[in-house]
């Protein structure tokens, strides 16, 4: 290991001089004293014998070499050396060439009136130490660094220093104060270079070179000698105290496995560097927090204001409105909280006042040619987008796609521009859809379930999912009309779509004489649902009977949820596939909601993350939401009744809310009460 160096500078003075310095040498003694001490890389003082080269220049930097003189196997005495420099030196310092020899000369005329002369020395073959300038009084001064010192005790018994007692000596080292952090002499300096940075303790300002200065970190207690961390910011300063959220920590000296806490929560830093890392906070009780963070090695930093749990969703009453058909009914909103209300063979309408106050007319949102169980949404635009039958003619049923291209909240279904012809099929008697459900993708693009009815004389229902896979604007590609299941008495279903756009489709077979609840989803996205990924099949039966209401999301996490009420059961269920597996039989997956007498229920992805709940069980509009995700519905905040009785139930959001409706109302963000 290079052996690092401590010099200490007891004596460097031309004593006697007068107040104007002559040119020529004075009449003075010829030699300097020059006394240090040099310690190994540990802190311990060096023994044996050592080369030491003086060199004085005009400047603490750079500059012009003056004078330059060598001392061979200068012994050392625990570490300590004495040097008495002049009255010649060497002519040359490749490539310095000639120098002056006389000592003297070096500082004549000069020294009182600027002075601007500084003393550097070499250790053997190691880099020159810092220089030191070459003042008129005595006075001691440490040049050079040591690392990893042990104790900031050192011996200055270094003999008088022409004149000047040892003590005198002590006390300038004792009460001058080089890095403007503690006393030179406190532990706390210490005598190593902590930093590695080349400069000893107590000249360093900051030892542990953390970013903050030795005087800051005394003023708030932490260690000059110990890294420490900071805290600027938390993006975003704010989030929902109902649900969990993630946040991103900014700040200085952060590190892998350091522990972090929010207000009551003490969560897990992923994504950790020296800068920044992620934390997922709440639910936690509304207001300010205190951020802590601890390094390892017990140094903390804590902040109050930097971050708060607010109530972003306040909840807004829209009503009264009667809005919902049993069973039939299209319900969603958008991003100004303008809802829309489908209405099965009446069409449609929009609720163009955002807040709401007025009543929806009956539904007359498209031709009564172009009906038949249509189903409605709204695109990341706003726009109308909507699926259903238009029956030209009796025996035919042609299924259409529909897009409000103007943006006037009317959908043509005679308008090229705003039309997609899906799929036509006949009966003998007549062709119609049974039951439509429209679901847009992560890239607004539509997933279509539809139930194909055709009576000839009786009626056979196929449930059938349409997509158009390429992108090319037809559904006449491979896999993109599915047929499911066919040969059906009658059928209602709804479908969602996954983040990559593969549908999952619930669907109730015979609901006049219930024969089961089925739920297909295409986890291979190959466009059908005859595959077993994982060895769980696409398409499972979840009900053998008959279910009272029923309906699927994917909330943002991709997770599939499906909410239902069996028929003469007790509550509704809700069902979460956690972990994308295609089964619900693992710890959590399934939840049995509190209350009785469902007849109306539905399930949406909050903005806030995971899934909010509505049911009309006991006779009261409840919305679930598992704020904290154990599985239940028990904690504070995630069971809120409505007070508000209703025969069917609807939920929908936008990017920033959540709306329940009633029969008779809308309810905007009931879920933070």
């Amino acid at each position: 290991m290079r052996l690092r160096s401590l010099a200490t500078l007891a004596s460097l003075a031309l004593l006697g001089a007068p107040a104007s310095v002559p040119a020529a040498p004075p009449d003075v003694p010829a030699r300097i004293h020059y006394q240090g001490v040099l310690l190994d890389g540990g802190g311990a003082p060096r023994t044996g014998f050592v080369d030491l080269s003086v060199r004085i220049f005009d400047a603490l930097t750079g500059g012009t070499l003056l004078y330059k003189q060598e001392f061979p196997g200068t012994a050392l005495a625990d570490g300590t050396f004495t040097l008495a420099i002049g009255p010649s030196g060497a002519a040359s310092d490749l490539p310095t060439d000639p120098l002056t020899t006389d000592l003297a000369t070096v500082f004549a005329g000069d020294l009182l009136a600027a002075p601007d002369r500084f003393l550097e020395l070499s250790v053997d073959l190691d880099p020159a130490l810092v220089r030191i300038q070459i003042l008129t009084a005595p006075f001691a001064l440490r040049a050079g660094s040591a690392l990893h010192a042990e104790s900031a005790d050192v011996a200055l018994d270094t003999g008088a220093v022409n004149g000047a007692p040892p003590e005198l000596v002590s006390e300038i080292w004792e009460h001058l104060n080089f890095d403007g952090g503690p006393p030179n002499q406190d532990p706390r300096e210490g005598l190593g270079d902590v930093d590695g940075d080349g400069m000893l303790n107590f000249i360093d300002a900051d030892n542990d070179d953390d970013g903050l200065s030795d005087t800051a970190e005394v003023a708030q207690g932490t260690d000059i000698n110990l890294v420490t961390p900071t805290l600027s910011a938390v993006d975003p300063a704010t989030a929902a105290f109902a649900f969990p959220t993630t946040v991103s920590v900014s700040g200085t000296n952060f590190e892998a496995g350091m522990s972090v806490s929010f207000g009551s929560q003490s969560p897990t830093p992923t994504n950790v560097t020296a800068t920044s890392f992620d934390v997922v906070v709440g639910p936690q009780d509304l207001g300010p927090v205190t951020v802590q963070v601890t390094r390892l090695n017990g140094e903390s930093d804590s902040a109050a204001g930097l971050f708060s749990f607010v109530n972003p969703l306040p909840p807004v009453a829209h009503g009264p409105h009667a809005v919902i058909q049993p069973r039939l009914s299209t319900f969603a909103v958008r991003a100004t909280r303008q809802t829309l209300i489908g209405r099965s063979q009446k069409g449609y309408s929009v609720d163009t006042s955002p807040g709401g106050g007025d009543a929806i007319p009956d539904l007359t949102g498209v031709p009564a040619t172009y009906s038949a169980y249509a189903d409605y949404a709204f695109d990341a635009s706003g726009r109308v987008v909507g699926v259903g039958c238009r029956k030209a003619a009796t025996p035919t049923c042609d299924v259409r796609l529909v897009r409000d291209a103007d943006g006037d909240d009317a959908v043509d279904p005679e308008d090229p521009a705003e039309l997609t012809d899906v799929e036509s099929f006949s009966g003998t008697i007549s062709a119609t859809l049974r039951s439509a459900s429209l679901s847009l993708d992560a890239g607004d693009e539509p997933v279509l379930a539809y139930a194909r009815g055709v009576f000839s004389p009786g009626l056979v229902v196929d449930v059938v999912v349409a997509r158009d896979r390429n992108g090319d604007g037809d559904y006449a590609d491979a896999n993109e009309i599915v047929p499911v299941e066919g040969g059906l008495a009658d059928t209602m279903l709804d479908v969602a779509s996954d983040a990559a756009g593969n549908p999952a489709l619930l669907y109730l077979r015979n609901p006049a004489a219930p024969a089961g609840l089925v739920l297909g989803h295409d986890r291979s996205g190959d466009g059908d649902f005859d595959d077993s990924p994982g060895g769980n099949p696409e398409l499972q039966t979840l009900v053998a009977g008959g279910v009272d209401c029923f309906q699927v999301a994917f909330d943002a996490s991709d997770r599939l949820g499906v909410i239902y009420q069996e028929t003469g059961a007790g509550g509704a269920m809700l069902l979460q596939d956690l972990d994308g597996d295609g089964d619900f039989g693992d710890p959590g997956e399934t939840t049995a909601l509190p209350g009785t007498g469902v007849t109306g229920c539905g399930i949406v992805a909050t903005p806030l993350g995971g899934f909010a709940v509505a049911t009309n069980a006991d006779g009261d509009v409840t919305v679930l939401t598992d704020r904290n995700a154990d599985g239940d519905f028990a904690d504070p905040l995630e069971t809120v009744p409505l007070g508000a009785t209703a025969t069917e139930v609807g939920v929908a959001a936008s990017a920033e809310s959540v709306f329940v409706a009633t029969d008779t109302e809308v309810y905007e963000n009931p879920i933070v009460p």
